[in-house]
């Protein structure tokens, strides 16, 4: 890499403009115009007008990191309408590759075709500036285009080879790599112009600034000094970057402070002139935008608690795969993958599946255990029904181990094909494994997060001494107009704060909530008044979730498994037994209870809830019990 130096000081400059200015720079209204201090980064390529000069055409792209001013001028050319420029500090950095094939020396003397890689990096300073013509949409969005150009200086290069194949081969200098050329020059330099357009939105910052992060795409050409036309290219490239503004975006003029009025002085006789008596005003109005507590008060700060559940899943894996009748092809209610997707499948990606859902992905499960467990045997035993030809059997087996061949890559040694004796089984196949850890329940969990607002509130009050002839409150996220209450609404009222946020309850950044009262008396008067509401985040415990929700998905239920699962119960736990009405899932909701009781808990909400049939026609049907209870 040429000068490492120099990228590490560029970066480090970055992080000073983002810790360090904001902390310390005192925000300054600027009268028609924005200061701003920016960052970012341009990736793209370069298109060369011919093939001879030093970089290679065939493979080629640059990288170019920069920093720099910034200068809003708002409403040049009307409202919304305005021009910025930019100056900035940038590296241009070319990288380009091409492979040749070429005659040359093995170690042991002979000639061979040897692959050669050449590369050429070549990095230099600069200096770029642009104007920009600027369209405001909206009180935060902007569009941006206008010329562009930098110049560069002290530039260096370094042209090198390797060898790619045959290992054996070296160059003249008995190595596999050599330097063709590398240099540094104080004349030559990179001269660059085009145009360009940028796209970027305010996001209010510390002490009153803004930051302004942005994606912007430049084409233009590149012309080396010294150098003859033939050298020059034309680049293209998109980035991303971000600018800090101090100031007033809007570039609205900061009014003086008035001179106060000189004060004569009084004559003894001449007696004082009070001041004159202000009428009072006909129509007055207040707002009260405010959040519920806990408590039933009312507060100016609506409270997000972030509440995490912790899921648990336990699922008993079915050891057989079953079949429609008269068919050996695998039913569409099982979930087969090709090879790639079922190289990222993992027993994580079955989180939030019911049980149907879970018993479809049975092969799947197998042939994720049979691949991490490479000593493991299986036998997949086919069956058929009493009506069925003979060789159904079988052929349902096969078309397991197919599965398991083709899409999981298990070794056809590895798995035993069988077909049962007799003819009064079931289409089906069973699996039987020489490891337990093939065939035992999956056991899964995850973390679900969310957010949990307060109820929020808003009052109007009204004076008028000529009557109320109508009013509205305007409820605006960020500026943005969100809901609106009217007098014909009944006065005022609850907002959803799930409506208000939007949002903010997942992404993290906190919204600015606003209401405006406007009212007009039946005189014609109008007044206004607003409240803001601050929203603010709790805190949660990244260790520990404060709800579980654990699912227990059982083929085979016994008295022991529901003792087992209810020494997992907290006393003020709600249970939930949901099966077929041909398990008898209230027989299953009062042996659980049974064994809640023997264990002291007889506070636990149990229930049962018959289900209908599985699309899955798993034998027996499965039963899953449900377990909700907080930390």
């Amino acid at each position: 890499m040429i000068q490492p130096f120099r990228q590490i000081l560029f970066i480090a400059s970055i992080f000073w403009l983002l810790l360090v200015v904001p902390v310390s720079a005192q925000v300054r209204r600027l009268p028609g115009a924005v200061l701003g201090l920016g960052a970012g980064y341009d990736h793209g390529i370069l298109i060369p007008a011919s093939g001879t000069q030093e970089y290679d055409p065939y493979s080629n792209y640059t990288q170019t990191p920069w920093a720099g001013f910034t200068m809003i001028f708002p409403k040049l050319f009307g409202e919304g309408l305005g021009l910025s420029t930019t100056m900035n500090y940038a590296q241009y950095n070319l990288h380009a590759t091409s492979t040749q094939s070429r005659t040359l020396q093995t170690t042991g003397g002979t000639s061979t075709t040897a692959t050669v890689e050449h590369r050429y990096d070549f990095f230099s300073q600069a200096a770029q500036w642009d104007f920009m013509f600027y369209a405001q949409m909206g009180k935060v969005a902007r569009f941006e285009v206008g010329p562009w150009g930098g110049i560069g200086f002290f530039p260096e290069w370094e042209e090198t080879e390797a060898i790619t194949q045959p290992s054996d081969a070296r160059f003249s200098n008995g190595q596999t790599t050599q330097t063709v050329d590398a240099g540094r020059t104080t004349r030559e330099g990179v001269g660059t112009f085009g145009v360009a357009i940028r796209a970027s939105f305010e996001i209010p910052f510390l002490f009153g600034s803004a930051l302004l992060p942005s994606l912007n795409a430049r084409v233009g050409g590149v012309m080396p000094t010294d150098q003859n036309a033939s050298d020059a290219g034309i680049s293209g490239t998109i980035g991303a970057g971000f600018t800090l503004l101090f100031g007033n975006t809007q570039g609205e003029l900061v009014p003086s402070e008035p001179m106060p009025e000189p004060v004569s002085a009084a004559r003894p006789d001449t007696a004082p002139v009070p001041p004159p008596v202000r009428p009072t005003p006909s129509l007055t109005a207040t707002l009260d935008f405010y959040s519920q507590t806990a408590v039933g008060r009312r507060a100016d700060t609506l409270w997000l608690q972030p509440e995490r559940t912790l899921h648990q899943m336990e699922f008993a894996l079915p050891n057989t795969v079953r079949f429609d009748p008269n068919s050996a092809s695998l039913p569409n209610h099982y979930r087969p993958l090709e090879r790639a997707a079922a190289t990222t499948f993992t027993l994580d990606s079955l989180a939030g599946l019911d049980a149907s859902e879970l018993v479809g992905q049975t092969l799947n499960i197998v042939g994720f255990r049979m691949a991490h467990h490479p000593s493991a045997r299986l036998t997949v035993t086919g069956g058929k029904q009493r009506s069925e030809p003979a060789w159904f059997a079988r052929a349902r087996a096969e078309t397991v181990r197919e599965y398991l061949t083709t899409v999981w890559g298990i070794q056809p040694t590895r798995i035993t094909v069988a077909a049962a004796k007799g003819g009064n089984n079931e289409a089906e196949v069973k699996f039987a494994a020489s490891l337990p850890e093939i065939l035992q329940p999956v056991n899964v969990e995850w973390i679900e997060q969310e957010v949990v607002a307060g109820s929020v509130g808003i009052e109007p009050q009204i004076a008028a001494q000529h009557g109320v002839k109508g009013w509205r409150v305007t409820v605006l996220r960020n500026g943005k107009e969100i809901a609106t209450l009217r007098d014909t609404d009944g006065g005022s009222g609850g907002l959803d704060a799930g409506l208000l946020l939007g949002d903010a309850a997942t992404s993290g950044a906190l919204p600015l909530l606003q209401a405006e009262l406007v009212v007009e008396d039946s005189a014609g008067a109008t007044a206004i008044a607003r409240d803001l509401l601050v929203v603010a985040s709790g805190t949660v415990n990244e260790a520990l979730a404060q709800h579980l929700f654990r699912r227990h998905i059982l083929l085979v239920v016994s008295a022991t498994e529901l003792e087992r699962i209810a020494a997992q119960v907290h006393d003020s736990a709600t249970v939930t037994v949901a099966t077929t009405p041909s398990n008898n899932p209230q027989s299953i909701r009062d042996t659980l209870v049974q064994a809640l009781s023997k264990q002291g808990k007889n506070r636990v909400a149990v229930q049962a809830v018959p289900v209908g049939q599985s699309a899955i026609a798993a034998d027996p049907a499965p039963v899953e019990i449900t377990i909700s209870q907080r930390y």
